[in-house]
């Protein structure tokens, strides 16, 4: 259902914002050890900040639908993400390993890897290891 607001129509179940990471600067990047930095260019950090922020989005666009507006094709994406959210997780933005899959720049292998690590020790998100999987909370 719609509604006008000054004259315009606006959704009412509107995705909440999600919050952007700050992009990696070169001297933060050259300030990282160096071993876990290995072959990654700044280019490339900024470029899977960039990939993580849309998927977020995209996660939590789907995620504030009710129930009743998720429809068929979505439904079973719809519970699996309701399902990944702890105590620990709840009103932060989050991601796992697995959301990782489908990205260009930051998948889930050694790079993709190494790449969580640098955003960690630069600060822009923390892991929360859960009994299953790893939640990377977005700062």
């Amino acid at each position: 259902s719609q509604r006008r607001v000054h004259g315009v129509r606006a959704n009412r179940a509107a995705a909440p914002s999600v919050k952007r990471m700050d992009y990696l600067t070169s001297s933060e990047l050259e300030a990282l050890v160096k071993y876990t930095v290995g072959r990654l260019t700044l280019e490339r950090c900024n470029a899977a900040i960039d990939e993580i922020h849309d998927f977020l989005c995209t996660k939590y666009k789907l995620m504030a639908l009710p129930y009743a507006r998720v429809g068929s094709r979505n439904m079973r994406r719809w519970k699996s993400l309701r399902d990944e959210e702890t105590l620990e997780t709840k009103g932060t933005h989050f991601f796992t390993t697995a959301d990782l899959n489908g990205l260009k720049h930051c998948r889930n292998d050694t790079t993709g890897r190494s790449l969580l690590l640098v955003l960690r020790q630069a600060g822009r998100i923390k892991e929360i290891r859960g009994a299953d999987f790893s939640r990377y909370v977005v700062l």
